[in-house]
């Protein structure tokens, strides 16, 4: 993935292999953290990853909105729905961006 365009920070983490990009392992618009890829799971525990990214309404919203991570966690999505947007109190298109601090 070309992520050079974007920042010098993101390429240089990316050459100095302390940013990575990982699929989840899923072709499902949500994320089921307890059923995740071993390979992904691996990855985490074994970098011992302090942030985790989980975009799309389906994965930040609908099934991990709630749940509370180990490490620090962003939570990114844009609400496509009539119904959850009222629910979360906001309007449909709008931008979810929910961050959080890892626990102590």
């Amino acid at each position: 993935m070309e992520l050079n365009f974007i920042h010098l920070w993101f390429r240089t983490a990316l050459e100095k292999d302390k940013l990575l990009l990982v699929q989840s392992g899923s072709s499902s618009p949500c994320l089921d953290l307890s059923r995740l890829d071993k390979g992904l799971a691996t990855v985490v525990w074994e970098r011992k990853t302090d942030l985790v990214i989980i975009e799309g309404m389906g994965r930040a919203i609908h099934t991990n909105y709630y749940a509370a991570l180990r490490c620090e966690s962003l939570k990114l999505a844009v609400i496509k729905n009539a119904w959850l947007a009222e629910r979360l109190g906001g309007n449909i298109f709008s931008v979810v961006f929910k961050y959080e601090m890892a626990p102590k």
